[in-house]
């Protein structure tokens, strides 16, 4: 049973979008996150130096926003690399005590952080959550559903938390400091740190919409 008090003091959680020429997909996602049921929350919404139109519509979408979550919105002045500019997100940007991560290419139900916020309380030694994904194509359409396998010490090497559905608790960056810069696959260095710390928890409740195309980083 959870007590009123600690439902009470919620922690601040960020909701962290990466961007980076997705200008096909970005308002899906953007939408998304500005959805989220959760509070409080800080939604981050970093570009890396994109150059479609992607930060364009991201300005559009964001430049009225007057809901209840914290926004940041930011745009790098050149362009990072996956491995430095989720360092600097992570690290330098966000605040939150857990970190939501999210591309700017997939699509979020309201309720992931809500969802990710009641695992944490039911499992106080987590310092990792992997959920459930759903598969889509370029248009958003069915394709199958991903269900997360228990992650230990002992399968690391072939189990890992999937980056597009995954939470992770700041301790992990405070603790470890920044990822080198040329990594393109964090969840692998992630979900290593994570079992370092503490345990990783599955949800299987589908939260994200994982669109799969040809300029996905984990398709190439």
């Amino acid at each position: 049973m959870i007590d009123q008090t600690t439902l009470d003091k919620k922690p601040l959680i960020s909701f962290t979008l990466f961007a980076y020429n997705q200008e096909k997909y970005i308002q899906e996602a953007v939408e998304g996150a500005l959805s989220q049921t959760y509070s409080p929350l800080e939604i981050v919404i970093s570009d890396d130096c994109s150059t479609d139109r992607t930060f364009e519509i991201i300005k559009e979408l964001t430049e009225d926003y007057s809901g209840p979550h914290k926004l940041i919105v930011n745009q790098n002045t050149k362009n990072y690399g996956f491995g430095a500019h989720t360092n600097k997100v992570y690290r330098e940007i966000s605040t939150g005590e857990w970190i939501v991560s999210a591309g700017g290419d997939d699509i979020f139900l309201p309720d992931r952080v809500e969802k990710i916020w009641t695992a944490i309380l039911q499992n106080p030694t987590a310092k990792g959550i992997n959920c459930a994904l759903r598969r889509v194509d370029e248009t958003g359409d069915f394709l199958n559903d991903i269900f997360p396998r228990k992650i230990d010490i002992k399968n690391i090497e072939n189990e890992t938390m999937h980056g597009a559905a995954a939470a992770y608790h700041r301790d992990i960056f405070d603790f470890f400091g920044p990822m080198d810069s040329f990594v393109q696959n964090e969840d692998n260095v992630l979900s290593l740190r994570v079992l370092l710390l503490g345990d990783i928890i599955s949800i299987n409740d589908i939260s994200v919409l994982w669109r799969r195309h040809s300029n996905n980083i984990s398709g190439k």
